[in-house]
């Protein structure tokens, strides 16, 4: 890659060139027909990757069946093959790598397979037990993977992979699976109950010391509404709400021990730093306040007023903040929001922060942001204030989207304001209802309600007109 990027500056340093060119000096120096690899430019869509596995305890095989397919996108109805690296290993049951033995074409230095055909039948030998096979380690192709990983097999890779970004995504796969398996219960009227296998692994997660903060962090942090909506074919934002708080509810309660000691053993009284581990250090404990605030002890109400206070550096001042902000000690919230304001009134982008924070607090309603929209910090002439506020609270989905419809009208009000002051702007705010038809009938109709009284405004701009009319065609 090196040589071929020096080959490529070499020759068209100043020049107005294509990728083809790059790609052309990557076949030059490598010897390599890159051809097929250019259908990743060429076709539009995300390819799919369906994979099956099947174990000879006899002949001590283990293969891997792939099978890649893309969409049909507009004006491409047919879609060939592309080239797929999979970086991969094969767990045993000690959760170590066992070594891996194939004919397939798989670089041992790398641990990537490389599949081309539409269908490949990979053959794993001299394998003593069925393994666990660790798929797209390091994320190593864009493309959606669907294997039949049982909660167990995804419990394990998440304590065992040896590859970060697996373990993380193992994990995600099970938060995911849980949550919207209660929000079907939810919908169905039926108790909820977060799944012991998911439970158990957060806790093997959190007091893993081998990991690194920041993957720790990473790990423990669940899914957002916007990768949940993704999930489903209708979107039921009611039960998606429901589900995702209870999870976080049967966490925080179950371990709050877990969320003291954490959050307690990443204090440090030594000078700011700057660097990676720092920035993981302070990261996993404002989760893990959160989760602490997010159990109800008063002690870590406590301890956040204190981290607040004593903090040298903005990230530990906005973690306290923003974990206050979760909970329901609202004479807290309201000092440390004053202060906060104080502190930095003449910093706009710390000002911008404090009204983002504000939009997303849980349990705010559109009196809250009708009220905010009055502070002097306030401007509607400010494109960035606007968003601050605006976008901030669409993004806070248990407010927004509120049984009433009252997030949609605010948010129709505020863009037919915007019309005749920024249209650029009002026009990008329609796309926040843009996905109406996904949510259920009742959610949807009162968001197409919402299109319907922008479009219905007088003198509408082309920008604004164009966006919301689009928006409900589509």
């Amino acid at each position: 890659f090196r040589r071929g990027s020096d080959l490529y500056f070499e020759r068209f340093d100043g020049q107005a060139v294509t990728t083809d060119d790059f790609v052309a000096c990557m076949e030059e120096v490598s010897g390599l027909d890159l051809t097929q690899f250019k259908r990743w430019y060429s076709q539009a869509g995300t390819p799919r990757l369906t994979v099956t596995d099947q174990f000879d305890a006899g002949k001590g095989t283990y293969t891997l069946s792939f099978h890649q397919s893309c969409p049909a996108t507009p004006g491409q109805t047919e879609k060939s093959p592309f080239v797929i690296p999979i970086k991969l290993g094969l767990l045993g049951a000690d959760g170590q790598d066992l070594p891996i033995t194939t004919k397939a074409n798989y670089n041992a230095d790398t641990e990537v397979l490389t599949i081309t055909d539409e269908v490949t039948e990979v053959v794993f030998t001299g394998l003593s037990e069925r393994p666990v096979p660790s798929l797209l380690r390091d994320f190593s192709a864009p493309v959606k993977l669907s294997f039949g990983y049982s909660n167990e097999q995804l419990a394990f890779l998440a304590a065992n992979d040896a590859n970060g970004f697996n373990r993380w995504d193992a994990l995600q796969q099970l938060y995911l699976r849980a949550i919207l398996s209660m929000a079907t219960d939810h919908r169905a009227g039926r108790t909820l109950s977060a799944p012991s296998v998911v439970v158990e692994a957060v806790a093997t997660v959190a007091g893993d010391a081998s990991l690194s903060p920041a993957i720790r962090a990473s790990m423990l942090t669940l899914p957002g509404y916007a990768i949940l909506k993704d999930a489903v074919d209708v979107v039921y934002i009611d039960d998606l709400i429901a589900a995702r708080k209870h999870l976080v509810k049967t966490l925080a309660s179950r371990y709050r021990d877990i969320w003291r000691s954490l959050t307690e053993k990443l204090s440090s009284d030594a000078p700011y730093e700057f660097n990676a581990e720092e920035s993981g250090r302070r990261q996993l404990q404002g989760l893990s306040l959160w989760y602490w605030l997010k159990a109800g002890d008063q002690a870590a109400f406590d301890f956040a007023a204190e981290l607040y206070a004593g903090a040298t550096n903005q990230t530990d001042r906005s973690n306290a903040l923003r974990a206050v902000l979760a909970g329901d000690a609202e004479a807290l919230q309201q000092s440390l929001l004053s202060d906060f304001y104080e502190r930095w009134q003449s910093d706009t982008q710390m000002v911008e922060q404090w009204l983002t924070m504000q939009a997303g607090t849980p349990g705010m309603t559109v009196a809250g942001i009708e009220t905010l929209m009055q502070h002097p910090a306030f401007d509607i002439k400010n494109p960035n204030k606007v968003r601050s506020v605006i976008v901030g609270f669409a993004m806070n989905t248990e407010s927004f989207h509120d049984e009433k419809g009252e997030g949609y009208a605010l948010l129709a009000s505020v863009v037919r304001q915007l019309n005749a002051l920024n249209p650029q702007l009002a026009a990008r705010l329609v796309t926040l209802l843009s996905d109406w038809k996904r949510y259920d009938t009742a959610r949807g109709r009162m968001m197409a309600s919402a299109l319907e009284t922008i479009l219905a405004t007088e003198s509408l701009s082309s920008n604004v007109f164009e966006m919301a009319q689009r928006a409900l065609k589509d």
